[in-house]
């Protein structure tokens, strides 16, 4: 399981952005083995950041909530829209509750374009019904985390839109599209269904049983 994780992550980042890959091979005391490893940094350009920006480009003066469930990814994104121009704010591991509580009242008060968020840090316990808009760069692997994050736009407060906006940034042709429809398809976490070889098969290589 950890080993198609560990496939599945690296599928996922190469869809988002460039990057630069470190590999790492180091003698394991356990093993008694060689082991690899690889680090991955994503960098300028990202095609979902890019795409990011035309949303928010042809939606002016509405706030626009983006989740992804990589820090790094929500990183890149918050640069390129402040080198935009566009007021941003972020909620991501490494914040004080102060720092974060701060950046939420700021959207909440229209002084924000874009919040850039994690799922893990912004997926739960937030309001974030000032955005009209909210953009998955990238879906997490569990499709209850997917639909939690989506809530944090679409509650109680909610009502001042006519609708709120659910926009998915798909890379075309690679594990995206995969991923997001076996979660769907099976509305669980992803790791409980790569038990199933068929499963592995459809994420990793396209194969419909």
């Amino acid at each position: 399981v950890m080993s198609v994780l560990a496939q599945l992550t690296r599928l996922s980042q190469m869809a988002c952005a460039a990057a630069d890959v470190k590999v790492i091979t180091e003698w394991d005391e356990n093993l008694h083995d060689y082991v690899t490893h690889q680090s991955v940094t994503l960098k300028a350009p990202s095609w979902k950041v890019d795409a990011l920006l035309d949303v928010i480009a042809e939606r002016p003066d509405q706030s626009v909530v983006a989740f992804s469930p990589s820090r790094q990814l929500m990183t890149l994104a918050k640069s390129a829209a402040t080198n935009a121009g566009y007021r941003v704010g972020s909620v991501m591991g490494g914040q004080t509750a102060k720092e974060r509580t701060a950046n939420v009242d700021a959207f909440q008060r229209g002084e924000l374009d874009l919040m850039c968020a994690t799922t893990g840090a912004g997926g739960v316990g937030l309001t974030l019904t000032a955005a009209s808009t909210c953009v998955f760069l990238q879906r997490p692997w569990s499709i209850v985390e997917a639909l939690q994050a989506e809530d944090r736009c679409h509650r109680i407060g909610s009502e001042i839109h006519e609708s709120v906006e659910i926009i998915d940034i798909h890379a075309k042709n690679t594990i995206d599209t995969r991923v997001r429809a076996v979660l769907r398809g099976k509305a669980g976490q992803l790791a409980d269904v790569l038990q199933d070889e068929r499963i592995v098969r459809e994420l990793l290589g396209g194969v419909h049983a």
